[in-house]
């Protein structure tokens, strides 16, 4: 996983692990797998040929609480299946015996940076008060692995004792330390952070760079200097510092930003043009409608759905023939998103404007 794939995942889908173990809990218990099976066997189960049954069993563990499940389950977060580590994860969490913490603690040195992730997430659901400590000494670590996990597991959890560590780690010989360290500042909401994350902006690392954008956004800082250091790299050469800034421009709602914004609709990657397309649509401003307008044929469904999304956010009259046309796109969740555009604009648009090619049809298959 690289960098960018993985602040996109922790940015965009940072409730994935409740959802994905809410709906496979679900799920049936493939292989006659239930919760009035021993401990034992849903213990072995963890190491069955089909992922389903193994997603089940760490979900049963976790409610079951036995503390036997402990070292099993520190040992499926290496689990090929996401889903799989993922629950594994969940349950650890729940458990919350003691022994886990230790065993997550030396699970934030493996090679795998999605195995970190997993057990800094469960250390973080676990909250023990001793973790924060022990973690901020993980940063002096030598093991680039241990320091990385640590700084990841210390914005899980959240607490602020980690912020002058994590401060100091945007200072580390190693680049995805320092983006690590970039990102659980961020998570961390605290305003000390704000210009050692705008001086990392400048880092000569792309991956320092994504993490210090992805900090600005996710911790959410309406401060004037924020704006002004993320515009200066919507030009960035990585994506990802791209995407995270047009998506912390967004939330900030700075109308400073509307112009560059509509400039970036032509960026090559779409996942960049479709965050600009909703950031416009967050702002509100006029001067993006044509635009939109424009972006309503590009050749990605999702830009084209996001700035379907954003004409609607701004309710602006000129949008109401092209989302029409709109109605007519092959892609049904741009047919559909229109359709909500044009309600949002004008809920009686149907009685006054002709829709021959729509008469006795359904507006949306």
């Amino acid at each position: 996983m690289n960098q960018w794939q993985k602040w996109s995942a922790i940015g965009l889908f940072m409730g994935a692990f409740l959802l994905v173990v809410t709906s496979v809990s679900a799920l049936p218990a493939s292989g006659g797998i239930t919760p009035s099976r021993s401990v034992e066997a849903l213990i072995a189960a963890l190491k069955d040929k089909d992922p389903l049954v193994r997603v089940n069993a760490a979900v049963e563990l976790g409610k079951i609480k036995n503390a036997r499940a402990v070292e099993p389950l520190v040992s499926a977060l290496k689990d090929q299946d996401p889903r799989a580590s993922e629950a594994a994860a969940w349950a650890l969490g729940e458990i919350a015996d003691a022994r886990s913490v230790e065993l997550l603690v030396a699970a934030l040195k493996d090679q795998d940076d999605k195995v970190r992730w997993h057990a800094a997430w469960a250390l973080a659901k676990i909250n023990d008060p001793q973790v924060v400590e022990r973690l901020i000494a993980a940063l002096r670590s030598q093991d680039r692995n241990f320091r990385a996990g640590a700084a990841e597991a210390l914005g899980q959890i959240g607490d602020a004792r980690g912020v002058e560590s994590l401060i100091a780690a945007l200072k580390d010989g190693d680049p995805g330390v320092r983006g690590d360290a970039a990102g659980a500042l961020g998570k961390i909401k605290d305003a000390r952070a704000v210009e050692p994350l705008i001086a990392a902006l400048k880092d000569e690392a792309p991956s320092v760079r994504l993490g210090a954008a992805y900090g600005l956004c996710v911790g959410e800082f309406k401060d004037a200097r924020v704006t002004e250091s993320l515009l200066a790299v919507l030009k960035d050469q990585n994506k990802g510092v791209r995407f995270w800034a047009i998506r912390a421009l967004g939330d900030i709602k700075d109308a400073r930003a509307v112009e560059p914004f509509i400039a970036v609709l032509q960026d090559q990657d779409p996942d960049v043009r479709r965050q600009a397309a909703y950031s416009l649509g967050r702002i509100k401003d006029a001067r993006a409608v044509q635009p939109l307008i424009a972006a309503l044929q590009d050749k990605a469904p999702l830009v084209r759905f996001a700035a379907a999304w954003a004409l609607g956010e701004i309710k602006d009259a000129r949008a109401v023939q092209p989302l029409i046309g709109a109605l007519k796109d092959k892609d049904p969740n741009v047919r559909k998103m229109a359709l909500q555009a044009l309600r949002e604009i004008d809920p009686d648009y149907q009685l006054k404007y002709e829709l021959p090619h729509l008469k006795n049809k359904p507006l949306v298959k």
